[in-house]
């Protein structure tokens, strides 16, 4: 897919949010910052955050040069954990890169969550010991992809 412009990556990543995040709110900071060939999605869910001590957040950098996005930091506050809110944000963040063309999500995960990235599906690189990674594509999520672009266009 071609990035045309900031506007775009925000349309999108706000119609994924809004469509595949069940605790999502029109108000929630959902910041997207786009450079040359990278951008940047950070989110916060209001809903399930800790006043400012404590935030329920995503944050994502988008490579389209190289086909990747790297979840630079999930974190779900204290009083949330344990309700799926970590699993619903990593999946709407990919749901996210694969309308945006990416093919592979890379983390750095501390030794403690290891176990979480397995259950979603993330396995070691071979060639970087510390790197968890997973790859996107699939038929079903194609398909989703389209139905979302599709109303994309049909709703500007």
């Amino acid at each position: 897919m071609k990035i045309d412009a900031i506007s775009d990556v925000r349309k999108i990543a706000q119609a994924i949010f809004n469509k595949e995040f069940s605790w999502f709110v029109q108000s929630d900071p959902l910041v997207v910052d786009v450079a040359g060939s990278h951008a940047r999605i950070f989110y916060v869910c209001t809903r399930a955050s800790c006043g400012s001590d404590e935030n329920t957040s995503v944050d994502c950098r988008i490579h389209f040069d190289a086909n990747k996005m790297w979840i630079s930091s999930l974190h779900v506050a204290s009083l949330f954990r344990l309700q799926g809110l970590g699993r619903q944000l990593v999946q709407t963040a990919e749901a996210t890169a694969r309308a945006l063309g990416v093919e592979t999500v890379e983390i750095y995960p501390f030794p403690s969550s290891q176990n979480f990235w397995r259950k979603l599906g993330y396995r070691q690189n071979p060639r970087m010991a510390r790197v968890m990674g997973k790859h996107l594509r699939s038929l079903a999520s194609e398909q989703k992809v389209d139905s979302i672009r599709y109303e994309m266009a049909w709703s500007t």
